[in-house]
């Protein structure tokens, strides 16, 4: 499937265009509907949350107001996630649209959340191809355990072997990390939303 730049999703959602919202349809529904099923919603409100999300996403763009700072996919989860939220706080009725889509597309805020959370997919993504090894020296450090407690846990030989491997795993993570072009891409957006942040 050829990916669509977020330009011509734009355009395309702006036109009806066909392809693009099926291809939006294909590489997002299914997520969306395992983020729905998987806090204890149905299938139906994973139907609905979708739709509502792109009625917010079509008003701001028919309104010239859509602005991304991150991939088009990325935006659209952390809308229907939104939108989710506000599902499970009013269980039988909705937010309007209209309000939803305000509290969402004014707040830069929200897109800063939205590429954050796309670096953190970037991190487990590699982390989950580490070793299980390295895997749980990692947990282990990040869940606040001493040198000693992880050296016992692991059964490793001393405590300075503990501290080895732990930065080895860690230079591992953060390598294979650096080698994706998503992250270079994300930092870019990082530092220009900041700078938008700190002029406004």
């Amino acid at each position: 499937m050829r990916k669509f730049s977020n330009e011509e999703i734009i355009a395309g959602i702006r036109a009806h265009d066909h392809t693009v919202l099926s291809h939006i349809y294909e590489r997002n529904y299914k997520i969306i509907e395992n983020l729905v099923l998987s806090n204890g919603g149905t299938k139906d409100e994973a139907a609905d949350v979708f739709q509502e999300s792109m009625i917010i996403v079509y008003n701001k763009i028919r309104e010239n107001q859509l602005t991304l700072t991150a991939y088009f996919d990325t935006y659209l989860y952390g809308v229907c996630r939104l939108v989710w939220m506000a599902l499970l706080r009013k269980k039988n009725s909705y937010v309007p649209a209209e309000l939803v889509s305000e509290r969402i597309m004014s707040d830069e805020d929200v897109q800063w959340n939205m590429i954050q959370n796309e670096k953190h997919q970037l991190v487990w993504h590699y982390f989950s191809k580490l070793t299980a090894d390295c895997q749980k020296v990692i947990r282990l450090f990040f869940e606040g355990k001493s040198i000693r407690e992880i050296t016992e846990i692991m059964h490793y030989s001393s405590e300075q072997h503990t501290k080895n491997r732990r930065l080895r795993c860690k230079e591992r993570l953060i390598n294979i990390i650096m080698k994706d072009p998503r992250f270079k891409e994300l930092a870019t957006l990082t530092h220009e939303l900041k700078s938008k942040l700190l002029e406004n």
